[in-house]
């Protein structure tokens, strides 16, 4: 991703950050976690421009999927502490699993951020530009352990992120809650 596109991410996403949130498996219902502790902003089709739609067009061509089964782009925000404790991407019992997920890595001037797969014992220190995909699930559908990972806590520094769940079918994106 060029650095120019990187900075732009951050600028389109930065007036709607907030504290991140996850779906909490009992209620179903979004609730701020101790598990991610950064700063988010989903990036959706009232808000998307040229530029994220280009993104998110190469995302699509890059995972061989449809740009339709993409979620919007989410940008997150790293700042010195927070972090995003080890995890999976898929959602229990999803009709419409994340089968797979874009990580784009938008700055330098940070240290710490690593993203750290446990089971494989790999972790991914990026450069500014840099996307990282990988599956979430088994080809039955199945969650793939080893796809769990975690954003180390960041040392000094603000990290930005952007990330886009992909789904085993299109989406309506309006219907995401």
């Amino acid at each position: 991703l060029p650095i120019s596109e990187c900075a732009h991410v951050a600028g389109v996403a930065a007036p709607m950050l907030a504290p991140a949130r996850v779906i909490d498996p009992a209620s179903g219902r979004w609730v701020t976690h101790p598990v991610r502790t950064a700063d988010d902003a989903a990036i959706g089709p009232a808000n998307e421009d040229m530029v994220v739609r280009a993104i998110n067009a190469r995302i699509a061509a890059a995972s061989g999927t449809d740009i339709a089964a993409g979620e919007p782009l989410t940008v997150l925000r790293y700042r010195p502490g927070q972090q995003y404790r080890p995890h999976l991407d898929t959602m229990a019992d999803a009709a419409n699993q994340r089968v797979m997920t874009m990580l784009l890595y938008l700055n330098a001037g940070y240290r710490g951020g690593d993203t750290h797969f446990p089971a494989p014992g790999l972790s991914v220190v990026p450069a500014p530009g840099d996307a990282l995909l990988f599956r979430n699930t088994l080809p039955d559908g199945r969650p793939d352990r080893l796809s769990r990972h975690a954003g180390q806590p960041v040392l000094a520094g603000t990290k930005w992120l952007a990330t886009r769940w992909i789904r085993a079918a299109p989406l309506d994106p309006w219907a995401l809650s």
